[in-house]
């Protein structure tokens, strides 16, 4: 039996203070939420996607507070700057294995599902932020800016899906452009949480994957560090076990469509999935694998360090790894 996994990631401010990671971290498949001295999740085998790009939709009702053309621009931007990142070869500057294709608009606002035909999807949530969906054990508060929920396969990490929830119902967010304002970058919040799309934790201060949001638009060295170690440009693709043990596999092609089939509307089947979020003020982020059938719950609270951003006043940030598993 295949067991499907489900990752929880949460971006967030805070007042407390935890350990720094240091260069990038991988997330990993594992119903522990434990990590090293360095800040890493160190059990269960590393994420990564099998193919050579990663279909991406915009959910089509969007959001009263943009137009379509202003969070297709956002996600776009997003994409294309993860996408050109170049790493060190020995023919010089190559840019990773990994691209996101879009491949439209769709009308599922529901997160992703990887037995039935499913997505890859940006929702906005204008009116309700659904909290009791993570009432077991992660709190889904009001201080969330966004969620993204991933799905994977928890023997090998491959990575199988993906939805991004941006909680616009109780945060204001700016497009990149205007003057400076306490309302958090859309831009730079797809950044962040496209980073969990591509399997990448957690990082350390001034880099895009920080856990505080205000990382910035630009990737810092170890953000690119960790794209073309996880996606180098010779198409192989490297999971590793918590002992050190590595498998290499050659990546398949680009195939941005799920394995199950791609759908413009929700399935009817019901299965959970992963989430990483992004919260201003104070918050979590969690971690979390699971299965249809059954799962053990693990939640890690680590306390982070004091912040402030420009134009906002200074807030709290708690991360929770959170994982599931069969």
């Amino acid at each position: 039996m295949t067991v499907r996994g489900l990752t929880v990631l949460c971006f967030a401010l805070s007042m407390i203070c935890a350990p720094e990671a240091h260069a990038f971290c991988r997330s990993r498949a594992s119903a522990d939420g434990q990590l090293g001295a360095d800040g890493c999740p160190v059990v269960g085998v590393t994420h990564w996607w099998p193919s050579t790009c990663v279909g991406v939709s915009v959910e089509s009702s969007g959001s009263r507070y943009f137009s379509r053309e202003q969070i297709r621009a956002a996600v776009s931007w997003a994409t294309r700057t993860w996408s050109g990142a170049r790493c060190v070869t020995a023919d010089g500057l190559r840019p990773p294995s990994i691209q996101f294709r879009d491949v439209g608009d769709t009308a599922c606002r529901e997160v992703f599902r990887s037995n039935v035909p499913s997505q890859n999807a940006v929702v906005f949530r204008d009116d309700v932020w659904p909290a009791a969906r993570l009432s077991d054990g992660v709190v889904q508060d009001s201080l969330q800016l966004a969620l993204t929920t991933t799905s994977s396969d928890v023997p090998t990490g491959e990575l199988r899906g993906w939805t991004m929830e941006i909680n616009t119902a109780q945060h204001s967010f700016q497009l990149d452009g205007g003057a400076r304002s306490s309302s958090s970058s859309l831009e730079e919040v797809i950044l962040h949480e496209l980073g969990h799309v591509l399997g990448l934790a957690h990082s350390k201060p001034g880099t895009v994957m920080y856990a505080l949001y205000g990382g910035g638009r630009q990737l810092a060295p170890d953000d690119v560090e960790g794209i073309c170690s996880v996606y180098p440009p010779d198409g192989s693709r490297r999971a590793e076990s918590p002992q050190g043990a590595a498998s290499v596999t050659a990546a398949r092609g680009c195939e941005p469509l799920p394995a199950q089939g791609f759908s413009r509307e929700c399935a009817a089947n019901d299965e959970a999935s992963c989430v990483c979020a992004v919260r201003r003020g104070g918050g979590a982020h969690a971690f979390a694998m699971a299965s249809s059938l059954s799962y053990a719950l693990i939640v890690l609270a680590l306390l982070m360090r004091r912040w402030r951003r420009p134009g906002a006043t200074a807030g709290s940030d708690h991360r929770v790894d959170r994982e599931r598993s069969a």
